[in-house]
């Protein structure tokens, strides 16, 4: 989505803009920098803000993981889930 907004963004500045030759060159060299550093900004935020919900997701995907790789090992979904009811997933 960010590659596909931030040239969507250029198309119509350029479309718009393209008489100046100025306002050209500032466009293209700026909006590209301005894409790069929001995206950093909002990345970092994000992982500011949620790494503890991103990290009980994590763990709670490894325990499906296993219980997947083990049920294909066992040939049961059914047998995995009964012998494994103890198990809580976050």
């Amino acid at each position: 989505m960010d590659k596909m907004a931030n040239g969507f963004l250029l198309y119509w500045m350029v479309a718009n803009y393209s008489v100046n030759g100025h306002a050209l060159r500032f466009i293209i060299s700026i909006v590209p920098i301005a894409a790069a550093f929001g995206t950093t900004f909002f990345t970092w935020l994000g992982l500011r803000m949620y790494s503890d919900k991103l990290a009980k997701m994590s763990v709670g995907s490894v325990i499906n993981k296993k219980k997947v790789q083990a049920a294909a090992r066992k040939g049961s979904v059914a047998q995995l889930e009964a012998e494994n009811e103890e198990v809580l997933i976050v």
